[in-house]
């Protein structure tokens, strides 16, 4: 239980994801040391479901070099990424798979001026709107985004905190990372 904030600001080009610094599991609470959020090999993350699935992101992923990166983003993650993070996953005895079907967790990344969700079925997702929230307090969140117009940093921690504010599986501080930018 948690909320991660994704957030592309259209002027800088910049992706911000912000956090919550809670682990809970419905009933009970714990604040936590290590970030939901981090960077890896210059790509922005923030996980819900499990800190040991962030774990393996954090310290496992690995710098794919594609020249599909340059000219289509998505398909960059969907074709390169999420192979990768199938892989590492896998190794590290993360993955479920029932009847034939691999399960993980769920997170969003920032790259190269895009916010993308990655659900627990390896689906990509990216908003028309620049912004995405995932974690309990996603509703919560997600109208803090739409109403304030979500461009920026600050429109991430506000997220966060409305859903610190209303959700009780989200609290603690919040921090936040920032990837990209225009040169």
């Amino acid at each position: 239980m948690t909320i991660i904030v994704g957030v592309v600001d259209a002027k800088t080009g910049q992706v911000h994801i912000a956090a919550d610094t809670m682990a809970s599991d419905g009933w009970n609470g714990q604040l936590r040391v290590d970030k939901k959020v981090f960077v890896a090999h210059g790509i922005g993350y923030g996980f819900t479901s499990s800190y040991r699935m962030g774990q393996i992101l954090q310290y496992h992923s690995e710098e794919v070099v594609d020249e599909l990166r340059k000219t289509d983003t998505f398909g960059y993650v969907v074709k390169c990424l999420v192979p990768m993070w199938r892989r590492i996953l896998t190794e590290h005895g993360f993955t479920k798979v029932e009847m034939g079907r691999e399960s993980f967790g769920t997170f969003v990344v920032g790259i190269d001026g895009h916010v993308f969700t990655i659900d627990n079925d390896f689906q990509v997702g990216e908003r028309v709107d620049g912004f995405a929230a995932v974690g309990c307090g996603c509703e919560y969140a997600m109208g803090s985004l739409f109403s304030s117009g979500a461009t920026g940093l600050s429109f991430a921690q506000e997220a966060v905190e409305a859903a610190k504010y209303f959700s009780t599986g989200c609290g603690g501080d919040t921090v936040w990372i920032t990837v990209g930018g225009k040169q």
